[in-house]
């Protein structure tokens, strides 16, 4: 613990660790996945979208479509440079790309640094960019 102004503030680097490492590897395995996925199908839209997107299951159920819906075909053509098609399935695609390029790069400062501020900060951006996806996506 760090007294600081009359209070503690506890060490939780070692705790913070072990999840900062499986939020790194879910992370990897989200902006990888998309890419290696247009790879193995050789580029056939057709057979991508028989495979990832069989029909959205709120949609099915309930007749009103997702949030999230269009959000993987977005960073999908994001990821093939087409901005308006991108934009066309999910408009928030490309936020969604940024928040997890970004969440990347905050999962590696850890393993960099080993400052006991750092799983505070990276707790308190965590909540903050929740409450704005909350708010941007999921209204």
């Amino acid at each position: 613990m760090i007294h600081i102004i009359g209070r503690y503030i506890p060490d939780i680097r070692r705790e913070y660790s072990i999840v900062n490492v499986v939020f790194l590897i879910l992370l990897l395995a989200m902006l990888v996945m998309p890419i290696l996925l247009r790879l193995w199908s050789g580029g056939n839209e057709q057979y991508i979208n028989s495979l990832l997107f069989p029909g959205c299951f709120v949609e099915q159920h309930t007749g009103h479509i997702c949030p999230s819906c269009g959000l993987t075909r977005s960073i999908l053509a994001l990821y093939e440079g087409d901005f308006s098609k991108s934009r066309f399935y999910h408009p928030y695609g490309f936020l969604i790309l940024l928040v997890f390029s970004g969440e990347l790069i905050l999962r590696l400062l850890p393993l960099i640094y080993k400052n006991i501020w750092i799983p505070w900060f990276d707790l308190s951006q965590m909540i903050l960019i929740g409450w704005l996806l909350k708010r941007c996506i999921f209204m």
